[in-house]
């Protein structure tokens, strides 16, 4: 298949303020994003913020190519006519035109609200989509109902979004421990038929 692919366009702006979010999200999942010591030590996966969310649809998220979570760069807008990626101060992940798509269908305003999301390269076993591969139309511009919480790539990984209080969006309570639990369930868990109390004394038993 020939696919579209995406283009770069580095604007050069400063990258604003670091979303205290990005440092909590980095501590929580810091387990799924370790070197792949088969490819040069890269990280693979990514962390995406809102910068100002009131205001626009900038984000922070992860360099291409990165070694570390602490390289990061600013994606101030997807402009999907030209397929441009406008980035600041560095070339930003493959997924982030799909990560501005996620954003865009579920706006600030909107029940949905996104307000952060995390990627690694492992499936928690949540409803698949098909694989696209990162950076071309056709892994971002996914169908709007697909898009409004979490979900799995087949040979690619998980995509967990997140709200303003960095609950997760959409997914039963037993998929994090219970200080992160948000009240929505995923349909297709079969725990979700369960008592929220009976799961919440399971993960507290020692």
């Amino acid at each position: 298949m020939n696919d579209l692919w995406y283009h770069t366009e580095l604007d050069f702006r400063p990258m604003g303020e670091f979303p205290p979010s990005v440092g909590k999200l980095v501590w929580r999942f810091r387990n799924f994003f370790l070197p792949c010591t088969a490819d040069g030590g890269r990280v693979y996966g990514t962390i995406a913020v809102l910068l100002e969310p009131r205001k626009s649809s900038a984000f922070i998220t992860t360099a291409r190519g990165k070694t570390t979570l602490e390289q990061w760069t600013t994606v101030s807008a997807v402009d999907e006519a030209t397929r441009t990626v406008h980035a600041s101060p560095v070339k930003a992940t493959l997924n982030a035109p799909l990560l501005a798509r996620i954003f865009a269908v579920n706006p600030w305003d909107s029940p949905r609200a996104v307000y952060a999301m995390v990627h690694f390269h492992r499936s928690l076993g949540f409803r698949q989509l098909p694989y696209a591969p990162p950076g071309t139309v056709r892994d971002s511009l996914r169908d709007a109902t697909d898009l409004h919480y979490g979900f799995d790539i087949v040979d690619h990984g998980t995509f967990l979004l997140f709200d303003s209080q960095l609950r997760l969006i959409g997914h039963c309570p037993h998929t994090w421990d219970a200080s992160h639990w948000s009240n929505a369930v995923d349909p297709q868990c079969q725990l979700c038929q369960r008592k929220k109390s009976d799961l919440l004394k399971e993960r507290l038993q020692p």
